[in-house]
């Protein structure tokens, strides 16, 4: 299951990750995106929302690829074009280290191709590590513009909160 949750988490950065410094969108659609793996690490595909914000804001971005990583995490070589986003990660933490290399291109607005490739450990509960890595390529198509149930995934627990009250 922890599995799952990690190349999850990698997904979202990969369609998250761009230059902080140039503001680059890329050219796809927003909605809802699946996502399914070509080299049998997954049998059950992932649902991604992408907003139109996302696609063409950079600074939001960046945000979200750094909050997928989480602490310890550091992105570099980040590139980005309207067919095109790859970055590296470093991480050191408590939860694991390792570094990896994720690229996206997208073949047209509505298709993508994926490349995720991570060598590192990951930390176990009582401390012990145990290795990871990852080399998964991953295949992408548009289904909608919108994203129904998906929607909602990267919001803040806060702001959850706030709608609740309202």
């Amino acid at each position: 299951m922890k599995h799952n949750f990690v190349i999850a988490t990698l997904l979202t950065a990969l369609l998250s990750a761009t230059s902080a410094t140039q503001a680059v969108g890329i050219d796809a659609r927003p909605g809802l995106w699946e996502l399914v793996d070509t080299t049998g690490a997954s049998k059950q595909p992932d649902m991604e929302c992408i907003t139109a914000d996302e696609l063409g804001d950079s600074a939001q971005l960046i945000a979200k690829a750094r909050k997928s990583h989480g602490t310890g995490c550091t992105l570099s070589n980040v590139k980005e074009t309207s067919r095109l986003v790859s970055y590296e990660v470093a991480c050191d933490s408590s939860a694991g280290k390792g570094k990896g290399q994720y690229k996206a291109q997208f073949e047209s607005a509505t298709a993508m191709q994926m490349s995720m490739k991570y060598d590192g450990s990951m930390t176990l509960a009582g401390g012990k590590t145990m290795p990871m890595q990852l080399d998964i390529q991953r295949r992408g198509r548009w289904l909608s513009a919108d994203c129904g149930e998906h929607a909602d995934e990267d919001v803040p627990e806060d702001e959850d909160a706030a709608d609740e009250e309202g």
